[in-house]
């Protein structure tokens, strides 16, 4: 998929991720009632680009089961030491703040399901 392409799948999708930076990052994350997949970027990291079309999709095909957000590393220090994340993209499954799998690197979309599924069951059970 091109960036053109790229661009024109992004403005069809319905729900984007949420936006998590430092001032924000308690009530959407640690305070957050649904269980929370959390995409921490970088700006120049091409594999981040890469993986953003997933997690946009993700958002878009979990919305109010999961809560898909995506934090950019550089420009929340804050969060990102608390998060002790090292390099990106690092993808994180959180439940009320407490990280309970950390993926580091890129991954097909059907790795991050397959990760929820096994974290986050209560999600899948229903379908």
């Amino acid at each position: 998929m091109g960036l053109k392409d790229w661009l024109k799948d992004m403005t069809r999708a319905k729900v984007p991720p949420v936006s998590v930076n430092d001032s924000n990052y308690a009530e959407l994350i640690e305070q957050a009632d649904l269980p929370v997949l959390l995409d921490v970027w970088g700006p120049n990291c091409s594999w981040c680009v890469k993986l953003a079309p997933t997690i946009h999709s993700l958002a878009d095909k979990y919305q109010g089961a999961v809560r898909v957000a995506e934090m950019n590393a550089a420009a929340c220090p804050k969060a990102n030491s608390k998060l002790r994340v090292m390099g990106t993209p690092t993808v994180l499954l959180m439940r009320k703040g407490r990280i309970v799998e950390r993926i580091a690197g890129f991954k097909p979309q059907a790795f991050y399901e397959q990760a929820m599924v096994v974290k986050f069951p209560e999600v899948f059970e229903a379908k």
